[in-house]
């Protein structure tokens, strides 16, 4: 709740009545020059006092601390989504910022979810560069009889490519110290064989639920800790590949399905489902002011661009959600001045910027959505 000065409201169409009304309102915040523009719900028009022509009340915060969009020099007018665009590369063309398309596309009541925008969509950009709103045209329609009509059913556009991050959704990656430990483990390949491969059967025990069917192979990785502090963030889980169960027993039987890399005698079975749905993310700017490094680079390299997946050192318990969009900055360090001979503090430079997808308790998982260089191990992650 924020105390705001509403300058103009009107009823949206259609609103229920007489409960819950929604207004389109203009506001800004009591003592400051920032100016808002969006959708407020109000138990009704009981809750605001005209004073002196201008609507003072307290609101939700919608439409209270909400900054100017910038539009982007050159956007379309007129845009048809194809077959491999993303909400985050539409946005893109449209925004200099484009964690923030929910407020461009929800200044539209018409396109209320952004989520099931397809491929052959039109998007036409109308009204004016203070209040810009998306609309997009009507669906085509094809009818079979008077009383059927069929429409196109096509996968929604996702936020950011599926394949750059479908890998990390259901494989933990970081654990809780001697998580693995508790699991089920490999014994070795039939025939006594020390080293598995693809398509390979082995053994395994440890296992206690016969209706478990998939699992995926891990060993214990790396220690990770944060680069300032010291503090223990989590254990890595080295991801080798994924086992679908022959026979339950102990032994168990099981048949190593894929493999990022041969496994052995010792390594860990993880029970999984088979299948993961890809969530939708809402890119948007942390609710507070964060500051964060960079811990990993999946892949061991040192050096990432887009559509790269990192870990970070910041997690839940700092308020990180997925969807949460944050600055790579790239540490000058120092220099010395020519003048004074004394060193100085450089200060730190836009790298690019990520876009959190899972978060754990102290880490999380970013994927590179933007780069203008290269991005390093060690960089500095902040609020935008």
């Amino acid at each position: 709740m924020c105390r705001v000065l509403v300058t103009g409201c009107y009823k949206l169409p259609g609103s229920p009545l007489p409960s819950w009304t929604y207004y389109t309102c203009w506001a800004r915040l009591i003592g400051s020059k920032t100016k808002g523009f969006g959708q407020v719900k109000l138990k009704d028009m009981s809750r605001l006092a005209v004073v002196s022509g201008l609507v003072v009340g307290l609101v939700l915060a919608v439409a209270g601390n909400v900054q100017a969009l910038e539009l982007r020099t050159g956007y379309p007018l007129r845009y048809t989504i194809v077959k491999g665009d993303t909400l985050w590369g539409i946005a893109g063309r449209y925004l200099n910022d484009p964690w923030r398309w929910p407020v461009l596309w929800q200044l539209n009541e018409q396109i209320s979810n952004p989520h099931r925008i397809y491929p052959g969509d039109v998007l036409v950009m109308v009204g004016t560069s203070k209040q810009p709103q998306l609309k997009l045209l009507p669906r085509q329609t094809l009818k079979l009889s008077p009383k059927i009509h069929a429409e196109f059913r096509r996968n929604p556009i996702p936020t950011i490519p599926p394949s750059a991050i479908e890998a990390f959704l259901s494989r933990p990656q970081v654990v809780e110290k001697y998580a693995l430990d508790k699991l089920g483990y490999v014994i070795g390949g039939i025939d006594k064989h020390l080293i598995i491969g693809k398509m390979d059967r082995f053994y395994a025990r440890g296992l206690t639920d016969a209706k478990q069917k998939y699992y995926q192979v891990f060993r214990n990785g790396d220690v990770l800790t944060h680069p300032k502090t010291g503090e223990v963030l989590g254990y890595e889980a080295r991801f080798l590949g994924t086992a679908k169960l022959l026979r339950f027993g102990d032994p168990a039987k099981l048949v190593l399905t894929s493999a990022a890399q041969e496994i052995g005698s010792g390594d860990r079975l993880m029970p999984v489902e088979q299948e993961i749905a890809l969530p939708y993310y809402q890119p948007k700017a942390p609710k507070q002011q964060v500051k964060g490094y960079l811990l990993r680079i999946l892949g061991g390299v040192r050096e990432a661009g887009p559509y790269q997946v990192v870990i970070l050192s910041l997690g839940r318990r700092e308020g990180m959600q997925a969807g949460d969009v944050l600055q790579i900055q790239y540490q000058q360090g120092q220099a010395r001045d020519p003048v004074t001979d004394r060193m100085f503090a450089l200060p730190d430079e836009p790298s690019g910027l990520l876009m959190v997808f899972r978060t754990f308790e102290k880490v999380s998982y970013g994927l590179i959505v933007e780069a203008v260089r290269s991005i390093r191990l060690g960089d500095v992650v902040v609020t935008p």
